[in-house]
């Protein structure tokens, strides 16, 4: 498992990834960056000079270069994404969500018909929506893998839910009150939701009373609301429907 991580812990991991690299090492630098995250991966990777920084970006197993190709900048995304085969960023996309596909496409327009033709149909075609919004709005940051429920579930019914019809959301920390055409009614977490009595109406403790954000609102205006309130994700909403959330 990956450590604990914080914020010390940066300089160690360079010098230590540095030192694998100048003794060319790789059969032992690829189990130590398994057992890194990639956010502290994707650092060191920053400050690396390009041939180190390729070496060390190929040992990574898939899941982990995805998560490292979604943390590091324009540029180096840029080069990292030429060192991939079509068959090795095919597999890697299968390990990113929808929003972080459209933050690789944007960033590396190049490449977008061979990500989007490898990607599944509906998921393709999520992007390409996201992709219709000007570029710095919160509308390129959406998903639409959220959880919703109806105020009327028992947080016993709203659990089952859960379990039945959302497995594959990206996000579980809101869940999304909603009438029969989408208008978003109020909101909770999962926490609240699982100590809440089991026959207790979700109407009874939900926050009515929802911060959200338009489509075409500046993508600053959501990373501003979503630092103040310390959310997870943020609701995209038109006319009051509720169409996407951003995650954090």
């Amino acid at each position: 498992m990956p450590p604990t991580p914080t914020v010390i812990s940066a300089q160690p991991l360079e010098n230590t990834v540095r030192g694998y690299l100048e003794r060319n090492d790789l059969i032992g630098l690829k189990p130590f960056l398994a057992t890194q995250w990639a956010p502290d991966i994707a650092d060191v990777l920053e400050r690396l000079p390009g041939a180190q920084r390729d070496l060390a970006f190929t040992q990574l197993d898939p899941p982990l270069a995805a998560g490292v190709l979604a943390e590091v900048g324009t540029e180096n995304k840029r080069d990292l994404l030429r060192l991939l085969s079509r068959g090795q960023l095919t597999k890697l996309l299968s390990h990113l969500p929808m929003d972080d596909v459209t933050r690789l496409i944007v960033d590396a327009p190049e490449r977008s018909e061979e990500v989007l033709a490898d990607l599944k149909p509906a998921v393709a075609q999520e992007v390409r929506n996201n992709l219709q919004y000007p570029k710095e709005s919160a509308g390129r940051l959406m998903t639409e893998k959220f959880v919703t429920v109806t105020p009327q579930m028992t947080a016993q019914e709203a659990l089952v839910h859960l379990r039945e019809v959302h497995r594959d959301a990206e996000t579980f920390s809101d869940i999304y009150a909603v009438d029969d055409d989408d208008h978003l009614e109020g909101v909770t977490i999962l926490r609240d939701l699982i100590i809440a009595r089991p026959e207790q109406r979700l109407r009874e403790f939900m926050v009515k009373d929802v911060v959200s954000v338009a489509p075409t609102d500046d993508q600053e205006v959501a990373a501003r609301l979503i630092a103040h309130y310390n959310f997870l994700a943020l609701p995209v909403t038109r006319d009051g429907r509720i169409l996407v959330v951003i995650k954090k």
